[in-house]
């Protein structure tokens, strides 16, 4: 039997801009979910944050610089 230990599966979202971003990690975070990496501008020149949702799914949100 095989089993899916916490962080084995995550998503990576491209949003289309900051506020769609934000709303998006507020949602996934909202009933038992985590910030992991707080969302703010990357060294790339874009947005970048992660967060996880109750159900342990790692979720990469990104916007284009």
């Amino acid at each position: 039997s095989s089993s899916i230990a916490r962080g084995d599966i995550s998503f990576m979202i491209d949003a289309a801009d900051t506020d769609e971003a934000k709303q998006l990690i507020d949602a996934l975070t909202a009933d038992g979910g985590k910030v992991t990496m707080p969302f703010d501008q990357a060294p790339w020149g874009g947005y970048f944050g992660q967060c996880e949702d109750k159900y342990a799914i790692a979720w990469n949100v990104s916007v284009d610089g």
